[in-house]
């Protein structure tokens, strides 16, 4: 992550308002990044790399999780069909076979979005219908 996106999450996460010209993120020859202007007054005290690098890791953990969730969400609402009741009633013709596989996908995918890792999430993979 660039210096300019750990300053952006650092000043997001302590929820304080900024502009362009507040701060300036420069490169020197060797192409290491530095902050050349820090608008003091508006932004505070300049934070040190360490705490610059913390926020650039909760940012990239929340942006992980957001995306774990949006995927563990999406995929629940494909299989919502599931939860009719006339698809497991053995007594209608077709109906579902293999339901509790699907339940325990469904679990597995609801255990993504309430909970959601800040690494990429390992997705249980969709059982095949079974039709009867």
């Amino acid at each position: 992550m660039f210096l300019n996106d750990k300053i952006v999450a650092y000043l997001n996460q302590n929820k304080i308002a900024f502009s362009g010209p507040d701060f300036v993120v420069v490169f020197d020859d060797k192409g290491v990044e530095s902050i050349s202007t820090w608008n003091a007054t508006k932004l505070g005290t300049q934070p040190t790399q360490d705490v610059l690098d913390a926020a650039g890791v909760a940012a990239s953990n929340a942006k992980t999780q957001q995306t774990n969730k949006e995927q563990a969400s999406k995929l629940l609402t494909a299989t919502d069909w599931v939860e009719i009741p006339s698809v497991s009633n053995t007594a209608n013709t077709p109906h579902l076979v293999n339901y509790n596989d699907f339940m325990a996908y469904r679990l597995a995918l609801r255990a993504i979005a309430v909970n959601p890792s800040v690494t990429p999430a390992t997705f249980p993979t969709i059982p095949t219908e079974q039709w009867a």
